[in-house]
């Protein structure tokens, strides 16, 4: 991937739900500002109305985490795009791939909805098109400071490490 190049990164199982709803508004940005649209997309979805744009490269694989990492470290920016869904009561819903991919420290930039209703600080939400565009603009222009969203986001991925959780089951487990 070119070092020299700003890089939006995104990755899913299901491109026309999480790509298409926000490729025309990265399109627009793309007229504004030069980055990259990498997407990562499962080589078995299928993948219907997909424009096929300059700015962007979609890259057909079902990568490891490891490699995963390696597209966030080599990102300005991670865009994870849910859309809202019905909740039934006492649903609770969390996205994995925005805890999956915390650990990176590349700055999340994610719709505000209920998979991410948990999180404050630790990812930038947008609830629309102007928002989503305004975010990525100042990302990657240099102008929104990304530090304190990062700090948050580490912070979190100390508190929920695995070693911790581990340890407080065994603890829960000993105490019975």
């Amino acid at each position: 991937m070119p070092i020299d190049e700003k890089i939006v990164f995104s990755y899913g199982w299901a491109p026309e739900l999480h790509v298409l709803p926000v490729l025309s508004y990265l399109k627009e940005l793309s007229d504004e500002i030069p980055f990259k649209y990498l997407v990562l997309v499962d080589p078995e979805a299928r993948m219907k109305g997909l424009p096929n744009y300059d700015f962007m490269e979609v890259r057909f694989e079902r990568p490891p985490m490891d490699r995963i990492y390696t597209y966030l470290h080599a990102s300005d920016v991670c865009l994870i795009h849910e859309e809202r869904s019905e909740v039934r009561e006492g649903e609770v819903v969390v996205s994995s791939s925005v805890l999956m991919c915390l650990g990176a420290l590349t700055p999340i930039v994610t719709s505000d909805t209920e998979f991410v209703s948990f999180l404050d600080k630790e990812v930038i939400k947008y609830r629309n098109a102007i928002e989503l565009k305004k975010v990525l603009s100042g990302i990657l222009k240099g102008k929104i400071d990304v530090e304190e969203t990062l700090k948050a986001a580490e912070d979190y991925v100390r508190r929920h490490s695995p070693q911790k959780i581990a340890k407080m089951f065994i603890e829960l487990f000993e105490s019975l």
